[in-house]
């Protein structure tokens, strides 16, 4: 997509909500696989391979559609992964959470400390860092985090793991404000890329390596 489409949609979310909703409601009764068909050969100018796919980026279309894990559901879910993680590797190594809601009413920022993150528990994207409340215009962010509530985000890509997932608001404690953001590729279980991302905040910087496991 290009930078120009991609902030002609961010307008449109944003003072026209109800077009979003209504375009992903007249595309929620295209079938999955039809929908990334259409998807891939848009973007990619090229039609999938979907009997024998070869790229990442095919893969992970056709993970779409024929893959099903109850467990990934249960890891996109920011607040279900929660759990997991504690019983995986411990609590210890879990963001100390400040607040769980089903409703932004429910939320009282009066007694929130004067950092912290608010994020939508079934989707991507969806996070409020907030490093001084009082600068912060609650009743417009209020507006956005209703918008997030009534977002299911499967519908954009047809990542199924968001289909199911409860929408609820999570208010996590601040860490800081550069992050470095760590990641593992893994293929059969077993991790062969990183990546790292840093400066977030002010102009995401990112490198990839390969982990060049003996067997590759």
């Amino acid at each position: 997509m290009t930078k120009t489409k991609s902030i002609f949609h961010k307008i449109i979310d944003v003072r026209y909500p109800w077009v979003g909703r209504s375009i992903r409601r007249l595309t929620s009764i295209i079938p999955d696989k039809q929908y990334i068909s259409w998807q891939y050969q848009r973007h990619m100018g090229k039609p999938i391979n979907w009997e024998n796919p070869q790229t990442f980026n095919e893969k992970l279309q056709w993970m779409k559609v024929y893959w099903r894990d109850p467990l990934a559901t249960k890891c996109a879910d920011k607040y279900a992964v929660r759990e997991y993680v504690e019983e995986i590797i411990g609590e210890q190594y879990l963001n100390k959470l400040l607040g769980i809601y089903d409703n932004v009413e429910l939320i009282n920022f009066d007694e929130l400390p004067n950092k912290f993150v608010i994020k939508a528990t079934h989707g991507s994207a969806m996070n409020l860092i907030c490093s001084d409340k009082t600068k912060v215009d609650w009743q417009i962010e209020k507006k956005k985090l209703n918008r997030w509530l009534k977002t299911n985000y499967y519908y954009g890509n047809r990542e199924w793991v968001y289909k199911d997932i409860k929408p609820r608001i999570i208010c996590e404690d601040y860490l800081g404000d550069n992050i470095t953001d760590y990641k593992l590729y893994c293929f059969h279980g077993e991790p062969k890329y990183w990546f790292v991302a840093t400066d977030r905040s002010s102009g995401v910087k990112a490198v990839f390596g390969n982990l060049k496991f003996p067997s590759l």
